[in-house]
C-alpha cells in the first residue's frame, strides 16, 4: 500500500487498512530514508528538514500508530533500519548520520521501555548496499564501471535475507557485515583510531581534490 510516511493521516490508513485485513500487526519495519550526502554547509534547509522528517520522524510517528495494537495483542516487532551510521558517525553526511543515531537511540529506549510486554525492537543497522538512496550507491545499482568503491558493499539480497531471520529471530542489534561489529566497538572504545579507518570507509566524492 503506497504510503507517505511523513503524512499522520496516511500513516493511520495504511495501519487501519492493516486492520481491517488481518485483524492485527505482527511487524514494522522502519526503512524509509532518504540521504542527499552533501556536506551541510551546502545543504539547503529543506532538504535538512526532510532528511529528519523521512529518517526519524516518520520511524517514531509508525511506531506511535501500531504501538496501541501490539500492546492489546501483547506482541509484535518493530524493526528500525538505523545504518551502520547509526553506530558510526562516518563524514560528509552529518545530518544523515544524525538521524540514524537518533534511530538507534530510539529503538535502544523503545525496547527497555516495552520489556515484558511480548514486543520485540530490533535496530537493523546493514553497511552499504546497492540502491537509489544516493548517486553513488545508484551507480552501483545501475552496474556503471565508474562506481565508487564500498568497502563492506552488500548485495542486497543478502541485506533482505538477514531481515527476513531477524524477523524470525528478533535481536536487539544487527551490523552487517557482522565483521563491522568489532569497527562498532573500536568506534565507541577508541575514537581516535576510528577517525584513521572512518576515513579510509568513506568513498571519496567525484570532485575530491
Amino acid at each position: 500500500m503506497r504510503t507517505d510516511v511523513t503524512d499522520r493521516t496516511e500513516i493511520r490508513r495504511m495501519v487501519q487498512s492493516t486492520l481491517d485485513r488481518w485483524g492485527r500487526v505482527d511487524v514494522l519495519v522502519n526503512n524509509a530514508g532518504i540521504s542527499y550526502d552533501e556536506p551541510l554547509e551546502g545543504l539547503e534547509p529543506d532538504k535538512v528538514q526532510a532528511e529528519v522528517q523521512v529518517n526519524l520522524i516518520a520511524p517514531i510517528e509508525c511506531t506511535r500508530a501500531v504501538l496501541p495494537v501490539m500492546l492489546r495483542q501483547q506482541s509484535g516487532h518493530i524493526i528500525n533500519v538505523a545504518s551502520i551510521e547509526g553506530l558510526i558517525a562516518t563524514p560528509g553526511s552529518s545530518v544523515y548520520v544524525a538521524t540514524k543515531f537518533g534511530v538507534f537511540g530510539f529503538s535502544d529506549s523503545l525496547r527497555r521501555r516495552l520489556r515484558g510486554t511480548g514486543i520485540h525492537v530490533s535496530a537493523f543497522c546493514p553497511s552499504y548496499t546497492p540502491s537509489e538512496i544516493t548517486p553513488r550507491l545508484k551507480a552501483h545499482v545501475e552496474g556503471r564501471a565508474d562506481a565508487p568503491h564500498h568497502p563492506g558493499l552488500m548485495p542486497t539480497d543478502y541485506v533482505a535475507d538477514q531481515m527476513a531471520r531477524l524477523v524470525r529471530h528478533p535481536r536487539r542489534l544487527v551490523v552487517l557485515p557482522r565483521s563491522w561489529s568489532v569497527l562498532v566497538l573500536v568506534a565507541f572504545l577508541f575514537p581516535g583510531v576510528a577517525d584513521v579507518l572512518v576515513s579510509r570507509f568513506k568513498a571519496k566524492r567525484p570532485n575530491a581534490t
